[in-house]
């Protein structure tokens, strides 16, 4: 696989990264990895495992060949919902943490001996169960604020990170790295404007970075300087936002003093056409890399630019219209989405304008048309008799992901776009 193919640059809909970091797409994500959820970089490897409902197993990634090249399985416990690993010089840590209605009481962290990870495929577990000391109530109202999924070490104890739904935050908990039973020791918090799905934090720099992702499912890296014991916001925090394509990122691991892994999971909306593979990217955060892969960035832009100039010499392949300037959305052709009808339906938003205007290439007779959160609620339709302009009125939506989808007399079209 070459520089080009290995390390390619996705550029998407004005998400912005700091110039002192460079994200690269590895690559796909190897079967039965689509809901990698955790990374942990031992022994010069990369080992991930899945959330909930999954086998208890722990898979070491050839990332070359994006392969499985290992198995090893916890014999002693199961998979609820690992969420995250972590690692100190002794042991492996599994966050059996996953809590998304915060009805759980069995929450544990999984503690693995290096040295039987490294001489076993198959090996047992020692158990740390908390449960956190301001959760009162555990009553199953959708969504909660007592779900975690990202886990860290810091000197002799271990730090879970909520993942909170409702006020799109986190809070820091800490539990000892001795099995037993605790209460989780409430930290302090930060306002990420999102969901925080992993950390990793190293223990040189006094650094930890988080990630996460947005409700419309744009990736964010937050690098925190300072960290204490027992305040891990106190220092300098920096959000950065992860030039992918939309991902909802899981999980990260720190290779060495420059360089992380990061993974996504996969997200799939077979009912609107729509989906986001799972990936592995690469993030540099030494300023030099991050040039050379500015450099590349333009070396890529020239050939496309050469490529598009040798088509329109052969001759135009369609000549559409010209669509001035707009908003970032998602508007023209997605390798993520099915390209055979996604092409057809195209989506625009001028700057300032509170509509959101669509086309197809086709003349074809609209049934109907309706407007899809990204959970799949409906949040409006309209029969084809009443819709009397191609404009749809968004000023009344959240920020988040949505969906056009028309209904026409053969088929049925759907377009992802992301509310201001």
């Amino acid at each position: 696989m070459g520089k080009k193919n290995l390390f390619l640059i996705f550029l998407f809909i004005g998400l912005s990264l700091s110039a002192q970091e460079a994200i690269r797409e590895v690559g796909e994500m190897p079967d039965g990895l689509s809901e990698s959820s955790g990374l942990l970089f031992f022994n010069d490897r990369l080992i991930t495992h899945n959330d909930s409902g999954n086998l208890p197993e722990l898979y070491e990634i050839d990332t070359l060949s994006l392969t499985i090249s290992r198995t090893v399985t916890v014999g002693n416990v199961s998979n609820h919902d690992w969420e995250d690993i972590a690692q100190d010089e002794t042991y492996i840590y599994i966050g059996d943490f996953g809590n998304n209605n915060g009805t759980r009481k069995n929450l544990a962290i999984y503690r693995i001996a290096k040295s039987d990870y490294l001489t076993s495929n198959s090996l047992m577990a020692e158990k740390i169960e908390f449960s956190y000391e301001d959760q009162t109530a555990f009553e199953n109202n959708g969504n909660s604020d007592w779900d975690a999924e990202a886990l860290f070490v810091m000197e002799d104890q271990l730090v879970v990170l909520t993942k909170q739904w409702n006020t799109q935050g986190t809070l820091a908990y800490a539990v000892p790295t001795e099995p037993g039973s605790y209460k989780a020791k409430k930290l302090d918090g930060y306002a990420v404007d999102g969901l925080v799905t992993g950390a990793d934090y190293d223990p040189v720099s006094g650094q930890l970075y988080l990630v996460g992702y947005s409700p419309s499912l744009s990736p964010f890296l937050y690098k925190i300087d300072g960290v204490s014991k027992t305040k891990i916001f106190e220092g300098a925090v920096e959000r950065l936002e992860v030039d992918v394509n939309l991902a909802q990122i899981e999980s990260i691991a720190q290779v060495d003093s420059e360089t992380y892994f990061m993974s996504s999971e996969r997200f799939e909306r077979a009912d609107l056409g729509f989906l986001l593979k799972s990936k592995l990217y690469a993030l540099s955060t030494d300023p030099v890399d991050a040039e050379e892969e500015e450099q590349v960035e333009e070396e890529e832009e020239t050939e496309e630019e050469e490529q598009a100039e040798q088509e329109e010499d052969q001759g135009p392949i369609d000549e559409g219209e010209d669509e001035g300037t707009v908003d970032p959305i998602i508007g023209g052709p997605d390798p993520e989405t099915d390209v055979s009808s996604s092409d057809r339906l195209i989506l625009k938003k001028q700057f300032g304008s509170p509509f959101l205007e669509y086309r197809l290439r086709h003349d074809d007779r609209v049934l109907g048309r309706a407007l899809y959160d990204a959970s799949g609620r409906r949040m409006a339709y309209t029969l084809g008799s009443r819709i009397d302009s191609n404009s749809i009125d968004i000023s009344g939506l959240r920020t988040g992901l949505y969906f056009v989808t028309l209904v026409l007399e053969n088929e049925v079209l759907s377009r992802a776009f992301i509310a201001p």
